[in-house]
């Protein structure tokens, strides 16, 4: 399984910690793990939650999760 880093973000903005490193199979279940809470890949920048890479390559941009809200009810 690949090694990736997990940057963590409270409502958009970094949350003052180091990225953590983690085991997993894909960039969502690792961001998934660090953050402890579903995460989507679209959403608002106030709702941007984590940005995970490959530990190996740090020099190519990250995917972007977002927290998982509630649909709207009209």
């Amino acid at each position: 399984m690949p090694l990736f880093r997990v940057q963590l973000y409270n409502s958009g903005e970094w949350d003052g910690n180091p990225s953590q490193e983690v085991i997993a199979d894909d960039s969502s279940s690792a961001a998934e793990r660090v953050a402890g809470e579903p995460l989507t890949v679209h959403g608002r920048v106030k709702d941007f939650r984590a940005s995970v890479w490959y530990a190996d390559q740090p020099q190519i941009k990250g995917e972007r999760f977002y927290r998982v809200t509630e649909p709207r009810v009209a």
